[in-house]
């Protein structure tokens, strides 16, 4: 996009998925020519989810769409359940994960998820990655986006840690765009002031960038270290 903005204007369409792509980044490419349509769906039940060209751009930003045909949707105590005609029967091999990852005919993904009264799913983060500070449960997905939305900023991550007084507490690691500068104190201060105290990490670390996973998301174990 930055080498050859000119090339991007022959791009009608594309999706994006994995994680949901910054707003302003799919703004950036549509007034370069491509509208870029995020979508939802894991290994075990293939694309379930598709925004649409027509849908309006607020949710095309902030949304994975809605079910696309033979899938249905539904959040069960926060969590995503997905129910179709091409969901996996099972893993192989692995009767009691297969158990576990089913509530009768419902896969189980793992995501915590929004849907509302349109239909459009909202993925707010990974049940497994809830960190309980206080007596709170922070999803670490909420509080990367308000990093990432710093205009210095090109990822972010964050964890979990054990602390004395809180239980757990959280740290953030954080890469930078090329040429722009930004502290630690900064981005504390920043995040201070767009969400709630306790969702405030204790420390920020800076990274020249973040170890990636496959997928392209940070891979947290590798930061926990």
């Amino acid at each position: 996009m930055k080498a050859r903005p000119e090339a991007l204007g022959r791009i009608r369409s594309g999706l994006v998925a994995g994680a949901l792509a910054p707003p302003e980044l799919l703004e950036r490419l549509e007034s370069l020519g491509p509208r870029i349509l995020d979508c939802y769906g894991l290994t075990e039940t293939g694309a379930v989810t598709c925004c649409a060209l027509d849908d309006p751009p607020e949710l095309r930003a902030t949304t994975c769409g809605r079910p696309v045909p033979s899938y249905e949707l539904r959040v069960a105590d926060g969590e995503l359940e997905v129910r179709g005609a091409h969901l996996t029967p099972g893993y192989y091999g692995r009767p009691e994960e297969t158990a576990k990852a089913f509530r009768d005919d419902w896969f189980r993904t793992g995501d915590l998820a929004e849907i509302d009264n349109a239909g459009y799913l909202r993925i707010v983060g990974r049940a497994k990655e809830i960190v309980h500070v206080g007596g709170f449960n922070v999803v670490p997905a909420e509080v990367e986006a308000v990093l990432v939305s710093h205009p210095a900023v090109e990822n972010a991550a964050v964890i979990g840690v054990p602390d004395e007084r809180m239980g757990e507490a959280l740290r953030a690691f954080v890469s930078l765009r090329a040429e722009t500068e930004a502290t630690a104190a900064e981005l504390i201060a920043y995040t201070r002031s767009r969400i709630a105290g306790y969702k405030v990490p204790y420390a920020i670390e800076l990274l020249p960038e973040l170890p990636l996973l496959p997928s392209g998301k940070p891979d947290r174990r590798a930061l926990a270290g």
